[in-house]
C-alpha cells in the first residue's frame, strides 16, 4: 500500500468519526414541569390556574402562599383553576406549587397576585327632575353614561308643551322620551321612529352607548345615534315581530344583542340580523355578557320573568342561534336585572333581593326586602343595585352599603362609570307618578 493509499484511508475514516452514530439515540431526560397563573383577583379572593405536564395522574400538589402550605389539591387534570379565599382588601401575596414524583421534588414558577382595593360607600348625590305631572306621567326607563359629561336617560316624559288636553291644538307638541346631560345641563330629546316612511313617536325602553357618536336606542325598534343624526336600525318582522325591546348589549356596533317581550332574542353581527330562540314566551328582562379574550368566546346571560303576573323563571345562556337554561336557578321567584364582570366573577340576579352565584353554589344577600330593579358595575369591587322606595345598595369589595335616597322614588335602572353613578325612574306621591328622575351620585 502506497503513501497516497493511507493518506487517503485515514482521512475517510476521519470524516465518519465527525457523524454521529446511528445506533440506541439518547433520549433526553423526561421533565415534570408545573406552571401557575393568576386568572383573575377581586378585593378578598384569587383565581390561580395550574398547568402541568408530564405529570401521573391523580397528583398531589400543594399550593404554597408566602412561605405556608395553603390547601392540598388532588390534581386530575392537566389544567386546573383554584379558588382562594379569605384575603385582604389591597394585598400582596406570592404563590408556588410543589408535588413530588419517583422521589422528585418539583416546584412551579412564583406568581405574584396583588388583591383589589375596596372602593368608598360614601357617595355625594344630585337629583334632577322632568316633565310636569299635570300634563301626565313621566318616568325614564334606562340610562347609559359615557362620561360625566356626557349621560343619555330614556324613557317618556310631559311636560306643558305635550298636554293635549291643555294646550291649543296648534300649539301641542309630541311628548320626550329621552334627556341628555353635556356636564352643565340636561337637555330633552325627541327621537323619532319610523314606520313605512312615516315618522312617529313612541317611549324609549333601552339605551346602550359604546361611546359619544354610538349609541343604540330600543324601544319599539332600534335607532342609533352616529354623533350626526339618528338613523334607524330595522329588525325584520321574521326576526322581531311586534314586541318592545326591553335591554341591549354588546361589545360592538357590529356585534349586539336584543332581548324583549315575549321571549325575543337577536343577534345583530355585522350588518346582519338573526333570530335566537329562547325556548320561552316569558319576557325577557335585561341582558348581560363579556367577551373571554383568551379563548375568542363570548357569554351572554339573559334573564325571563314576567313581573306581577304569572310565566316562568328562567336564567339563560345565549349560544350560536338558541337559549339554553344555566347555573341551575333553584328560585321561583322574579328575575329583573344581572351583571357579571367576567369568567371567575359572580353572577348577581336581582329582583326579589339580590342573589349571587358563585363556585358552584347560589346564595341570598343579607339586604334589606326591596325589589330591586336594576345592577351593574364597574368591577367585583364596586357595584351599585337600585329598586323600588329609593332603595340603593352598593358593594364595596368587602361589604353592602344601603340607603334609601326617598320613598316617594321608583328607581328603573342604573349605570356606573369610573367614580360615576347614574339612577333613573320616577317619583310617585299616593301611588301617582308625577316626575321622571334622574339621580348622579359620585363617590
Amino acid at each position: 500500500m502506497n503513501i497516497k493509499t493511507k493518506l487517503f484511508l485515514l482521512l475517510l475514516l476521519f470524516t465518519f468519526s465527525l457523524f454521529p452514530s446511528c445506533s440506541s439515540p439518547t433520549q433526553p431526560p423526561t421533565i415534570n414541569y408545573i406552571t401557575l397563573s393568576l386568572k383573575e383577583a377581586s378585593s378578598t379572593e384569587a383565581w390561580v390556574n395550574l398547568k402541568v405536564r408530564n405529570v401521573s395522574f391523580p397528583a398531589q400538589i400543594i399550593l404554597v402562599m408566602d412561605n405556608k402550605a395553603l390547601t392540598d389539591i388532588n390534581l386530575t387534570s392537566n389544567d386546573t383553576t383554584v379558588y382562594i379565599d379569605s384575603l385582604q382588601p389591597n394585598g400582596s401575596y406570592w404563590f408556588v406549587a410543589q408535588f413530588t414524583q419517583n422521589n422528585e421534588t418539583v416546584t412551579s414558577n412564583l406568581i405574584t397576585v396583588q388583591t383589589l382595593d375596596t372602593t368608598s360607600n360614601n357617595f355625594t348625590w344630585q337629583t334632577f327632575t322632568f316633565g310636569d305631572p299635570r300634563a301626565g306621567s313621566s318616568t325614564l326607563n334606562d340610562v347609559a353614561i359615557i362620561n360625566e359629561n356626557d349621560i343619555w336617560a330614556v324613557g317618556e316624559i310631559h311636560t306643558k308643551e305635550t298636554d293635549r288636553w291643555n294646550v291649543d291644538s296648534t300649539k301641542w307638541i309630541l311628548p320626550y322620551n329621552a334627556v341628555h346631560w353635556d356636564g352643565k345641563k340636561w337637555k330633552l330629546k325627541r327621537i323619532l321612529y319610523n314606520y313605512q316612511g312615516q315618522a312617529f313617536y313612541h317611549p324609549i325602553q333601552s339605551v346602550f352607548a359604546f361611546n359619544s357618536n354610538d349609541i343604540w336606542f330600543g324601544g319599539n325598534g332600534i335607532i342609533r345615534w352616529d354623533g350626526l343624526k339618528f338613523i334607524e336600525v330595522l329588525t325584520p318582522k321574521i326576526v322581531w315581530g311586534p314586541h318592545l325591546i326591553n335591554k341591549i348589549w354588546g361589545t360592538s356596533n357590529n356585534d349586539l344583542y336584543i332581548v324583549g317581550n315575549g321571549g325575543k332574542i337577536a343577534h345583530y353581527l355585522n350588518g346582519v340580523w338573526s333570530k335566537i330562540e329562547s325556548g320561552t314566551t316569558t319576557n325577557l328582562n335585561d341582558i348581560w355578557g363579556y367577551y373571554d379574550k383568551e379563548n375568542n368566546k363570548e357569554t351572554v346571560l339573559t334573564v325571563a320573568s314576567n313581573i306581577l303576573h304569572h310565566g316562568e323563571y328562567r336564567l339563560l345562556a345565549i349560544s350560536g342561534n338558541t337559549a339554553h337554561d344555566t347555573l341551575n336557578w333553584p328560585y321561583n321567584n322574579w328575575l329583573k336585572g344581572i351583571w357579571f364582570q367576567g369568567k371567575y366573577s359572580p353572577v348577581y340576579i336581582c329582583g326579589v333581593g339580590i342573589r349571587k352565584y358563585e363556585n358552584g353554589k347560589w346564595s341570598v344577600l343579607n339586604l334589606p326586602p326591596y325589589f330591586t330593579e336594576a345592577i351593574r358595575g364597574t368591577g367585583v369591587n364596586d357595584i351599585t343595585a337600585v329598586g323600588d322606595y329609593g332603595f340603593v345598595a352598593h358593594y364595596n369589595g368587602v361589604r353592602w352599603y344601603t340607603v334609601n335616597l326617598s320613598s316617594g322614588y321608583l328607581f328603573s335602572s342604573v349605570s356606573v362609570k369610573n367614580n360615576i353613578v347614574a339612577i333613573s325612574g320616577n317619583s310617585s306621591s299616593g301611588g301617582i307618578v308625577g316626575k321622571a328622575i334622574v339621580i348622579i351620585g359620585r363617590h
